[in-house]
């Protein structure tokens, strides 16, 4: 079976970006030697200096140096395997409703999409009444391009996650070695929860794409469609291409305890909410720019007074 273009850029992007690891694993061992031979001079700087119980800090320093030296050598191994597992736990959470490789297949999502709409575009240009009503035609071409759309988001919003992930695996391999070295071992913390939290994106996307799968599979229209029909199908594609762009935030609402998913999302989704803004900006009197232009003076006198004050009663030591 013939892959469609976003499944064979993604394969092709996957390919490509793999071949990272064994790039930049050249320039990672260095900074592991250079970071291992630090770690090296200051044990021996406090054994010269006789601190008590070297002997066990030395031992916690190899354990360490050993255990991220296995983490550099495996990575591509472990990211692959962490971004296998998640994903298929957030399949086994909808069911086991689709294989993992439909993950990896956007295409696919794309190809129910032209399935679903080829009533509307077939009834709207090949109907003899709808030639006769071009306004009826006009308007059901616009809303089978709406759902197609709708199916076209939630393909590349799957394309995107997967990218996301390869991307900073591949760039957290230079930071690892960074862990080492106390002061520095915040960038190979940062490196990690990242490649978890993209984990937990994919295993999320997983858990939405199963759960909808069929959904969308499901979702046809009749013959001849009408306009209760469209707009049901409009919304329930709608719907789920707005819950796959929310999945990183439902994602990330995991670290902080809290789900972030409301009404007013929806809204920010469908951009009423910036475009009511601009509309407000543009419509701003004078006055209201005058009343704001003198609250600001006044705000920076009274700034202005207080740095004065301060300057009379404190001291520079």
């Amino acid at each position: 079976m013939e892959n469609g273009i976003l499944t064979s850029m993604l394969m092709e992007f996957v390919s490509t970006a793999t071949l990272g690891y064994s790039r930049l694993m050249p320039d990672a061992m260095y900074l592991m030697q250079f970071f291992v031979a630090l770690e090296i001079v200051l044990v021996g700087l406090w054994w010269a200096f006789g601190k008590e119980g070297i002997s066990v800090t030395a031992i916690k320093k190899l354990t360490v140096i050993f255990f991220f030296l296995w983490i550099l050598a495996n990575f591509q191994m472990i990211s692959r395997a962490l971004v296998s597992s998640l994903g298929k736990a957030g399949i086994t959470a909808s069911g086991n409703a689709i294989p993992l490789s439909v993950i990896f297949n956007p295409s696919a999502i794309v190809d129910l999409g032209f399935d679903a709409c080829d009533p509307v575009f077939r009834n709207a240009g090949g109907n003899m009444s709808k030639l006769l009503n071009p306004i009826d035609a006009i308007f059901m071409g616009l809303t089978g391009l709406l759902i197609l759309l709708a199916y076209f988001f939630i393909a590349v919003n799957m394309f995107l996650v997967v990218v996301e992930f390869y991307i900073f695996t591949v760039v957290s391999i230079l930071f690892i070695p960074f862990a080492l070295f106390r002061p520095t071992s915040w960038l190979t913390e940062k490196a990690i929860g990242g490649t978890f939290s993209l984990g937990i994106k994919v295993m999320v996307l997983s858990l939405v794409i199963g759960l909808s799968y069929n959904y969308l599979q499901s979702l046809a229209l009749p013959a001849n469609p009408n306009l209760k029909e469209l707009f049901r199908m409009l919304f329930a594609a709608g719907f789920i291409a707005f819950i796959t762009w929310h999945a990183p935030s439902i994602a990330a609402s995991y670290f902080a305890g809290s789900p972030n998913l409301s009404a007013g999302s929806v809204v920010g989704f469908a951009g009423v909410g910036g475009a009511a803004t601009v509309g407000v900006a543009r419509q701003l009197s004078p006055a209201v720019r005058q009343t704001a232009a003198t609250v600001y003076q006044k705000a920076a006198s009274v700034g202005s007074g207080a740095a004065g004050m301060a300057k009379k009663f404190i001291r520079p030591v």
